[in-house]
C-alpha cells in the first residue's frame, strides 16, 4: 500500500468532487491508502465519514489570506503527514496546492496537482513551486498548461481523462436498456410520447443555459420538453432568475421545466432521451461521460475539452452554438431517430476511457514512480 493524502477545497459537490469521490472509492483496491483533507465546512467531510474514508479538516487558505490560520494549517499538515507516513500529496485542484507545497518540501513528500480548471496567467500565483507531477484532465487543458506555465524537466506532465461513475458493470441488451429508460421516465413523471432533452449541472452563464433555451424555443411542434436539473451556485440566483424569465417570456412553461438538484443523477440520465451541453467553455466535460455510462448520447458545443468526450455522429453530436439552424436540424433528426445504437456506442466508448478502476491504476503507477 502507498499512503496518499488527497487535498481539496471542495466547497460543494461538482464534477471535480464527483471525480475525487470515485478515486477515493476505488483506490484501495489498487493498493492506495487514502487520507482526505478538506475544510471543515466541505460536504466532502460528511461523504468521507459515510463512506469510511479517513478525513481531516484543515483551513486551506493560503498565507496571503490569513497568516495565523496558515501557520496552524502548516503544523496540522506536518502532524497528519507524519502520523500516516504520507508518501504522496495529491491536490485535487490548483486551489489547494499552494497551502501544501512547503510542508511537502520540508518532509520530502512528492506532490501531484490535478489541473481541472482553465489555466491562465493568474495560475502562476497558485504554483509557487512546480509539482512533481501535473495531471491535465484533457488535451485542451494540457495545451493551456504548456502555453501558460511552460514545460520543465522537473515536472512530469500527463493527460488523464476523468473517471465516470458506472452503476452497471457491463453492456446491456437493447431491450434491457429500453426497459430501464422507461422506468426512469416513470420516476420523473415524464410522458412516454414526449421527447425529452436534458440539462444537468450548475445553472451559470458559462454553461450556456440561456443559449440552450433560445435554441429549443425554435423547435417545431410541442412534442418535446427540456428538463433543466441543477442549481445556480451564486448567492443572488440572478442567472437562474434570468433563465426562468426567458422561459416565461417565450411562453414555454409547459415545455421547459426547472427541477432543481437531482439526488440520483443516473436516473436522470436514463430518463432523458438526449443530454444537451451548450457550455461556452469546458476544461473537459464530465456530463457527456456520465450520460454515456447510462446509454444516453449528448449534443454538446464544440469547445474546450468537450470534443474529447464525444465521437461526433457516433456517441453524440458536436455543434457550434452560434449556428442555430444547424443545431435545430440535428435536434429534429434526433427526435425521430432510434437513439439506442448511439447510446450503446457511447457506453462502449466510455468504458474504454473512463473506468474508475483503470483511472486508479494509472494514478497508482504515477505514485509508485
Amino acid at each position: 500500500m502507498i499512503n496518499v493524502a488527497y487535498i481539496a477545497m471542495a466547497p460543494f459537490i461538482s464534477g471535480s468532487e464527483r471525480c475525487l469521490q470515485l478515486i477515493l472509492s476505488n483506490c484501495q483496491a489498487t493498493g492506495i491508502n487514502p487520507i482526505l483533507i478538506t475544510p471543515k465546512d466541505s460536504p466532502m467531510r460528511v461523504w468521507a465519514q459515510k463512506n469510511k474514508i479517513r478525513h481531516y479538516s484543515c483551513d486551506l487558505c493560503p498565507l496571503e489570506v490569513n497568516f495565523w490560520s496558515w501557520c496552524l494549517t502548516q503544523l496540522k499538515l506536518v502532524r497528519i503527514f507524519t502520523k500516516h507516513k504520507v508518501q504522496v500529496a495529491h491536490s485535487n485542484q490548483i486551489w489547494s496546492f499552494r497551502v501544501l507545497i512547503n510542508v511537502c518540501r520540508l518532509l520530502n513528500i512528492k506532490t501531484i496537482c490535478h489541473f481541472r480548471d482553465p489555466i491562465d496567467n493568474g495560475s502562476h500565483w497558485w504554483l509557487p513551486k512546480k509539482p512533481d507531477v501535473s495531471i491535465c484532465i484533457s488535451e485542451h487543458i494540457r495545451k493551456q498548461y504548456e502555453t501558460t506555465l511552460g514545460t520543465q524537466q522537473q515536472t512530469k506532465l500527463v493527460t488523464t481523462i476523468d473517471p465516470a461513475n458506472f452503476p452497471t458493470n457491463s453492456l446491456q441488451k437493447p431491450q434491457v436498456i429500453s426497459t430501464a429508460k422507461t422506468k426512469a421516465k416513470e420516476k420523473f413523471g415524464f410522458k412516454s410520447d414526449t421527447f425529452h432533452f436534458g440539462f444537468v449541472g450548475q445553472i451559470a452563464p458559462v454553461k450556456g443555459v440561456l443559449e440552450l433555451i433560445d435554441t429549443v424555443s425554435q423547435l417545431a411542434g410541442k412534442d418535446w420538453q427540456l428538463i433543466i436539473a441543477g442549481k445556480d451556485p451564486s448567492k443572488t440566483q440572478s442567472y437562474l432568475q434570468s433563465c426562468e424569465a426567458r422561459v416565461t417570456e417565450l411562453g414555454l412553461q409547459a415545455q421547459i421545466k426547472f427541477i432543481g438538484f437531482v439526488e440520483n443523477i443516473n436516473d436522470f440520465y436514463q430518463a432523458v432521451d438526449v443530454v444537451t451541453v451548450f457550455s461556452l467553455d469546458e476544461p473537459l466535460g464530465l456530463i457527456p461521460l456520465e450520460a454515456a455510462v447510462n446509454y444516453t448520447p449528448t449534443i454538446a458545443s464544440n469547445v474546450g475539452g468537450l470534443p474529447e468526450t464525444i465521437i461526433d455522429g457516433q456517441t453524440g453530436w458536436l455543434v457550434d452554438i452560434s449556428k442555430t439552424a444547424d443545431i435545430l436540424t440535428i435536434m429534429q433528426k434526433v427526435m425521430i431517430n432510434n437513439l439506442t445504437p448511439y447510446g450503446v456506442n457511447a457506453r462502449r466508448w466510455v468504458e474504454s476511457v473512463s473506468l474508475p478502476e483503470a483511472h486508479c491504476r494509472t494514478l497508482k503507477a504515477l505514485y509508485v514512480e
